[in-house]
């Protein structure tokens, strides 16, 4: 009878030792933390979630440890807190967000729940927890909360260079070791131009800017040409380095991933680059990362695009993107100011075009626009960077000179320059055409001082010259009879 107590005895004890093991397998096995910790906050149980995580190979190594073991000291003091006042109150805290900074390269988000522990009087004697990673929602809350907030900023209307550098930032943040830039497309010189980089050297920026466009134009320069993500694993190897190699150590700038900012419909307006200090190409989650940065830059540098040709627009005539009327005044009172400061004289020319009308019945009204257009590049192409060209409509155009030597001789001859310049053939509709022109000339002071009065006179002194038969030019003579008209009334008049 002693000897089957003796191996019921034995039996009962592997069973609870084989229950027990079960047990732990069976816990060890559960991603989430679970844990077990007395009245003083230490650990009593740990599965081995816990305790890999905190840098243990075994959970019994967690036993009788506390959170000032494990964390810093400021995290571990409000871990204590909250843990002693859930003892303390005997009341449960469910799905609790904490931070724990020193699991992984940027800390780990885990929700927490923890109860309190009671003997079979009744009485705490600790707390049972289990927590679950919540890292990756909380980066998904931060990108989404970070788009959110360049979407606002490109809806309130705030600079490119904020929305770019703040959308650079957001990439910075979700990637290791990592310096972002973005390049916009120079339409003009078929290149790339700096955009924002925030975290690149100045110098770098600097040497970047005016990269060119083509097949083997290093990361950024291909990826424009190509349409297509360029990824350098390499840059101490790759060949589309080899030209650019010099602009930075490939310590520094290791790897390289280029991806092309697009419009909907396939224009490339830049480029966003991520350089890595690591030789590396993006995951998956980085990849969609930077797909959705793109993304928003375009919608940013859209607006901007779009932003620039409607205040564009306003100023300018639509046909010949000369400035037109309602930019004309402001430049009139600027060059007046100028003249009488400095003792000098600012001119107005009111250009008309001879049988314009007949362009247009002869050769259509399509050769008509392109004889404007000629007619705005040859006006611009006489003055200089002070002088302003304008379009008022259908045929007619103001140059304003300003800053301009008191001396009719002078005057004159830059406007008989001009008009040599506009008579040059044109091409319309395959057949040679000569241009002639009428040219009112008003001169401030003298002519009038403000810019209605120059207006009105050089367009009496253009419309002399029409009726006289066209194809010349001429300065204002004002009337004696009329006392508001303004000028020199022995001036003789000039026909070219």
């Amino acid at each position: 009878m002693e000897r089957v107590q003796t191996a019921f005895a034995n039996l009962s004890a592997n069973s609870q030792e084989s229950e027990l093991f079960r047990l732990r397998a069976m816990v060890d096995q559960v991603p989430d933390y679970l844990f077990v910790k007395n009245r003083r906050s230490q650990f009593i149980v740990a599965n081995k979630a816990v305790a890999i995580d905190n840098g243990f190979s075994d959970p019994r190594e967690l036993v009788g440890k506390t959170d000032f073991d494990i964390h810093p000291h400021e995290n571990a003091v409000a871990l204590f807190a909250a843990e002693q006042e859930i003892m303390r109150s005997a009341q449960p805290h469910i799905d609790m967000e904490e931070h724990l900074p020193n699991i992984g390269e940027k800390g780990k988000w885990v929700l927490t729940s923890k109860l309190p522990m009671r003997d079979r009087q009744g009485e705490v004697i600790g707390l049972v927890g289990i927590a679950r990673d919540i890292t990756e929602r909380k980066r998904a809350d931060a990108q989404r909360a970070g788009q959110a907030r360049l979407l606002e900023m490109i809806a309130t209307g705030s600079a490119l260079s904020d929305v770019l550098n703040g959308l650079l930032h957001e990439v910075e943040s979700f990637l290791d070791d990592a310096s972002a830039s973005v390049l916009l497309i120079d339409e003009l010189d078929r290149c790339l131009r700096f955009g924002a980089a925030p975290s690149l050297p100045p110098g770098y920026c600097a040497a970047v800017d005016g990269l060119p466009i083509g097949p083997n134009a290093g990361a950024c320069g291909t990826a424009a040409f190509r349409k297509q993500s360029v990824i350098i694993e390499d840059t101490a190897t790759d060949p589309l380095w080899d030209a650019y190699r010099h602009l930075a150590g490939s310590d520094t700038l290791r790897s390289c991933w280029a991806i092309p900012i697009q419009t909907q419909g396939g224009t490339v307006l830049g480029i966003l680059v991520v350089y890595s200090m690591h030789m590396c190409q993006p995951n998956a989650a980085e990849l969609e990362l930077i797909d959705m940065a793109a993304s928003i830059a375009a919608i940013a540098i859209e607006r901007k695009r779009y932003e620039d040709r409607i205040q564009f627009m306003a100023h300018h005539d639509v046909l010949t993107d000369l400035p037109n009327r309602a930019v004309l005044d402001g430049c009139i009172a600027s060059a007046i100011d100028r003249a009488e400061r400095d003792d000098r004289w600012a001119i107005l020319a009111f250009v008309d075009l001879d049988r314009f009308k007949q362009v247009n019945d002869t050769y259509g009204h399509s050769a008509g626009d392109d004889l404007l257009r000629t007619v705005a590049k040859r006006l611009k192409n006489c003055l200089r960077s002070s002088d302003t060209a304008v379009r008022l409509g259908g045929d007619e155009f103001l140059l304003l000179l300003a800053d301009h030597p008191k001396s009719v001789d002078v005057a004159l001859s830059t406007v008989h320059r001009i008009q040599t310049a506009l008579k040059s053939e044109i091409m319309l509709s395959g057949e040679k055409y000569t241009l002639s022109c009428s040219i009112g000339v008003a001169i401030c002071p003298q002519d009038g001082t403000d810019a209605e009065t120059l207006i009105a006179n050089a367009d009496q002194a253009m419309y002399e010259v029409k009726q006289a038969g066209g194809n010349g030019f001429r300065l204002f003579r004002p009337d004696p009879e009329n006392p508001k008209a303004k000028g020199d009334a022995d001036r003789p008049g000039v026909n070219g």
